[in-house]
């Protein structure tokens, strides 16, 4: 089945621009402007940021803390990440010393927390005018300026 996204900013690498993203399965098979709909489902997304291959890079695949390793290895756990994701739930830092652990949690109840923050930081990226090597504090910086 075909869908075509229509009228949406298209962020990349690159640079951002508004365009149509035609996707076939689960394969982009094109982006530009006004793409013919040779029998795609049309969803207009005009006003959206679309980011075509974008993958999340925070992941807790085969990591290793206090003597366990989480279940996710990096081939699991991508196909779970492309199929929805792996973030919601509770995330915990631990820091484990020979007779105690010090335990830092949050917990996430949907993905909106992360999808939020990836689009203002896109946002940040998008509206800056000079190249440079920015951070998180910088987004939040700026959001507070707003």
């Amino acid at each position: 089945m075909k869908k075509l996204l229509k009228g949406g900013t298209v962020v990349s690498g690159s640079g951002s621009i508004v365009a149509d993203v035609l996707i076939d399965g689960e394969k982009i098979e094109a982006i530009g402007l006004n793409l013919p709909e040779d029998g795609a489902e049309v969803v207009n997304v005009s006003g959206k940021l679309l980011f075509p291959g974008f993958i999340d890079a925070h992941t807790h695949f085969d990591l290793d803390v206090c003597n366990t390793t989480t279940a996710d290895d990096f081939y699991t756990g991508t196909r779970s990440a492309i199929r929805g994701g792996t973030i919601v739930g509770e995330h915990s830092v631990m820091f484990c010393g020979r007779d105690e652990v010090i335990e830092i949690k949050h917990s996430a109840l949907s993905r909106e927390v992360f999808a939020t923050g990836a689009v203002n930081a896109a946002a940040f990226l998008a509206a800056q005018t000079k190249p440079g090597l920015y951070n998180m504090s910088d987004v939040i910086a700026a959001q507070v300026a707003e």
